[in-house]
């Protein structure tokens, strides 16, 4: 059976003005590749939803004292703050 690859270290390693803004993360799979990719705010905005959606526990729908995911605020300069946060919860 195949084993199906997933990261293991993600860093925000900066920001990249085009037509929009693009955050820069620099993510490392289990497979040992490692990629830089490109995303624009909206794009993270709705990776979070999606994990909220997939992960209720870890996103604190049932209970909040079980919460993991980080609150994201949705103010694009505060952004820098939840991807920090995400980047010691993916590297504890």
């Amino acid at each position: 059976a195949k084993m199906s690859r997933f990261p293991v270290d993600v860093k925000a390693v900066g920001l990249m003005q085009c037509r929009k803004q693009k955050y820069m993360m620099f993510v490392s799979w289990s497979d040992q590749n490692n990629i830089l990719i490109y995303r624009t705010f909206e794009e993270f905005k709705r990776l979070h939803k999606e994990l909220k959606r997939k992960f209720p526990i870890e996103s604190g729908s049932l209970r909040r004292s079980d919460r993991t995911i980080p609150k994201f605020k949705g103010k694009e300069e505060k952004s820098l703050i939840f991807f920090q946060r995400l980047e010691m919860e993916c590297n504890p």
